[in-house]
């Protein structure tokens, strides 16, 4: 019963961050949109937009931004660089630059990180875990914010993708069960939820698309 209670609660793939560098001339992008009830509008949506693209064998380009239907957002692009490639673990850095937006004011951005992961077994199936920690430092003078990411997934098929994330950031704690499923040789779906913290918003259901090109 354990097993399976893990087995469904876990959900992805490393495709969206930790140290994994992509391939040269390989990339990855994916879109999502987060679904959560509103007293207002009755559902509020988010959506957001993740890329991938290998430079080099040692060097990755990326975009990560999103925005909401009030016309807030933000958008960064950042290159990915290894640190160290070990046996069984790796480390990787990477820094980001781009801006966050409202209808009345525009803030520039900056995102350093480093990520560590490694590859595991569990149950029987190979899986990776990963910890990426980063720090939104906003231009002008504003509030630093770190953030840390951790999560563990699983192959439970050739097909399926099994993960389940935990993020720590100000004001809370989110945990994001969900799981990927390749519907065509390159393609998968998502679904998935997050479970916010009090504080740190409403939960709300996960839809996704992946591709590799």
């Amino acid at each position: 019963m354990i097993r399976w209670i893990l087995l469904i609660m876990l959900a992805a793939t490393p495709a969206l961050a930790g140290p994994w560098l992509r391939a040269e001339g390989t990339g990855f992008s994916a879109t999502t949109a987060e679904v959560a009830p509103s007293d207002r509008h009755g559902i509020d949506l988010y959506n957001s937009v993740y890329a991938e693209y290998g430079l080099t064998p040692r060097l990755t380009l990326g975009l990560d931004g999103g925005g909401d239907t009030a016309g807030n957002g933000n958008a960064l692009v950042f290159l990915r660089f290894p640190l160290r490639e070990g046996r069984h673990s790796r480390m990787a850095a990477e820094l980001a630059l781009g801006a966050r937006w409202s209808l009345t004011e525009l803030t520039p951005l900056v995102r350093p990180g480093l990520s560590w992961g490694r590859g595991i077994a569990l149950f029987g199936y190979s899986g990776w875990t990963t910890l990426d920690a980063t720090l939104t430092i906003p231009g002008g003078g504003g509030t630093i914010l770190p953030k840390l990411d951790a999560m563990i997934g699983l192959n439970q098929s050739d097909r399926l993708k099994l993960m389940l994330g935990l993020t720590l950031e100000r004001p809370g704690i989110t945990l994001s069960p969900s799981f990927a499923y390749r519907v065509w040789d390159k393609y998968h779906l998502t679904l998935g939820l997050k479970l916010r913290s009090a504080g740190a918003g409403e939960h709300c259901l996960t839809l996704g698309f992946w591709q590799d090109f």
